[in-house]
C-alpha cells in the first residue's frame, strides 16, 4: 500500500475512533446526570463573525480526569513521568512549564499545563489576563479533581447548587477519562493539558477559553465559558469543543496547507530532530524549533539536548544500560499538526519522548519536545 493510501486509511480509523469516543461521552453524561439540575447558567450566544465557532452548551459539562485535591505541602510532579520518577520534564514550547501541584501520595501523576509556543495561534482580539487566569485555574481544577478550586470560580450563586454542579463535573470528567483509558481509543492519557487561549464571546461580559487534553494518539478539545459576575470572571460551562481547538490553531498558522507529499517531510523532520536530541548533528535540527528569535531558539535547543541526555542517563539506574532509540511514525492531530514519538530502549525497560510538529510557512517545525509516560510508545 502506498504511503498516501496508508495515511488516508489511518485518518479514517482515527475519525471512526473519535466518533465512538463522542458516543461514549454522551452515554456518560446521561448516566451521571443529577436528579435536580443546577440553576441554569446565563446563555452564551455565538461569537461574532470571525471568532471561533461555538457549540450549544449542555446543562452539565464533560471534560477530563479526576485527581485528588492537592495539598499545600505537596511538591510538583515530574510531568508525565511514571510514579516515583525523578527525571525532569521536557517541553520545548515552554522552558518553564506551569506544573500542577501533586496530589496525595500514591496518586497518578498530576496533569501539567504547557504554554503555547511562538508561532501558535494568537488570541483573537485583545488579551484578557484575568479571564485567562480563571480559565487556567478551572481547567487545572477539573483535571486534578480539585473541587475547592472549582467552587471558588464557578458562577452558580446558590452554594448548594454550585457544590452539586462542581461535584458532578469532576465526577463525569474522571469517568470520561477512565473510560477512554480503559477502551484505549486514543491510547493512554499523557497527564498533560494545554490551554490555548481565551477569545471574546458574544459581548463584553462573556469570554470563551479553549484547551486540549492530550492522549498518546490524539487530543480532546474543551471549551470553558466564562461570564463577568460582580466585576470578576466566573465559569458557567465546561464542555467538549470537538474540532474547535484544531480550527483555532490551524486557521492562524501562516502559509499553505500541507500537501500529501509534505506528510513524508514530517517524518524526515522528526528523524532529524530526534537524531540531534540523541547526539547527532544539531546544526540543521536546531532550525526546526519554533522560537521568537535566533538567540532564544539556540538557548532552548541546547537546554533540550542537555535535558534529554539527563533523562536517558537517569533511567539507566532503573532499566539498565541504554541500547538504542526507535522512531514511531507521526500521526495527524489536525490539518497542520502531527505528533511522533521516540522510544528509548534499555536492557529491561523503555522511556518515551514526544515531538509535536506544526506546519508553518510550508515547512514542518518542532513546537514541543516532551518526556512522556513510557506507555505512550507502546
Amino acid at each position: 500500500m502506498s504511503f498516501v493510501w496508508a495515511s488516508r486509511v489511518m485518518r479514517l480509523c482515527r475519525r471512526a475512533s473519535f466518533l465512538v469516543a463522542c458516543i461514549a461521552c454522551a452515554a456518560l453524561l446521561v448516566a451521571c446526570a443529577p436528579a435536580v439540575a443546577p440553576t441554569p447558567a446565563p446563555s452564551l450566544a455565538s461569537a461574532s463573525e470571525g471568532d471561533v465557532p461555538l457549540i450549544a452548551a449542555p446543562p452539565d459539562p464533560v471534560a477530563s480526569p479526576e485527581r485528588p485535591a492537592p495539598t499545600p505541602a505537596s511538591a510538583p510532579s515530574p510531568a508525565g513521568a511514571p510514579e516515583g520518577a525523578d527525571a525532569p520534564e521536557l517541553v520545548a514550547a515552554s522552558p518553564d512549564p506551569v506544573a500542577s501541584p501533586e496530589g496525595p501520595a500514591a496518586a497518578t501523576p498530576v496533569p501539567v499545563a504547557t504554554s503555547p509556543a511562538a508561532g501558535d495561534a494568537p488570541v483573537t482580539g485583545a488579551t484578557d489576563p484575568d479571564a485567562e487566569e480563571v480559565h487556567d485555574r478551572w481547567v487545572m481544577a477539573m483535571l486534578s479533581g480539585n473541587e475547592a478550586e472549582a467552587l471558588a470560580i464557578a458562577a452558580e450563586p446558590d452554594p448548594e447548587r454550585r457544590a452539586e454542579h462542581v461535584r458532578k463535573q469532576v465526577s463525569v470528567t474522571a469517568s470520561w477519562l477512565q473510560f477512554s483509558n480503559l477502551v484505549s481509543l486514543f491510547g493512554p492519557y499523557l497527564n498533560r493539558f494545554e490551554t490555548l487561549g481565551v477569545v471574546p464571546g458574544a459581548n463584553e461580559q462573556e469570554r470563551i477559553g479553549l484547551s486540549e487534553v492530550l492522549f498518546s494518539r490524539s487530543s480532546a478539545c474543551f471549551v470553558t465559558r466564562l461570564v463577568r459576575v460582580a466585576g470578576a470572571w466566573r465559569v458557567v460551562a465546561w464542555e467538549p469543543g470537538v474540532k474547535l481547538c484544531d480550527e483555532y490553531i490551524d486557521q492562524h498558522l501562516p502559509g499553505p496547507l500541507p500537501t500529501e507529499a509534505a506528510l513524508a517531510e514530517a517524518e524526515d523532520t522528526l528523524a532529524e530532530w530526534v537524531a540531534a536530541m540523541f547526539g547527532g548533528d544539531p546544526t540543521r535540527a536546531e532550525t526546526f524549533l519554533i522560537a521568537d528569535d535566533l538567540e532564544r531558539r539556540q538557548s532552548m535547543f541546547s537546554t533540550l539536548v542537555f535535558l534529554t541526555d539527563y533523562v536517558v542517563k537517569a533511567k539507566e539506574s532503573s532499566y539498565g544500560a541504554f541500547r538504542r532509540y526507535e522512531l514511531i511514525p507521526t500521526f495527524e492531530e489536525s490539518l497542520r499538526r502531527r505528533a511522533g514519538y521516540a522510544r528509548v530502549v534499555y536492557e529491561h525497560g523503555q522511556a518515551c519522548f514526544r515531538a509535536d510538529l506544526h506546519y508553518l510557512d510550508a515547512r514542518w517545525r518542532v513546537k514541543k519536545w516532551d518526556h512522556v509516560i513510557a506507555e505512550a510508545c507502546d
